[in-house]
């Protein structure tokens, strides 16, 4: 399968992020840049590069501000059904609760 390029807005801080990534790639071993900003990780089934950009924060009201990242996930060399479930445990390790 070609390689699937995903951008999105993630309301996390870097340290946070990083704080999930782990149980998102199922307790496997990742490599970071020295830099912080690229992350890659070889399942087995395919590759994944992560890039962080700088955090910023969106600003609601004076008391309500919002961290946030754009972060691009580049998937190479998965077979559909891998990169389907994949990504489907990587949304559900992200998701915040709300209520």
């Amino acid at each position: 399968m070609p390689k699937v390029v995903v951008e999105k807005q993630m309301g996390y801080t870097r340290s946070e992020f990083l704080r999930v990534l782990p149980k998102a790639l199922g307790g496997d071993a990742f490599t970071q840049s020295s830099d912080g900003n690229t992350i890659e990780y070889d399942s087995g089934n395919g590759r994944l590069v992560i890039t962080l950009s700088e955090e910023r924060v969106r600003e609601i009201t004076p008391l309500v501000r919002i961290p946030y990242m754009d972060v691009t996930f580049v998937f190479e060399d998965f077979g559909h059904g891998d990169l389907v479930a994949f990504r489907k445990r990587l949304d559900r390790s992200f998701q915040k609760g709300g209520g």
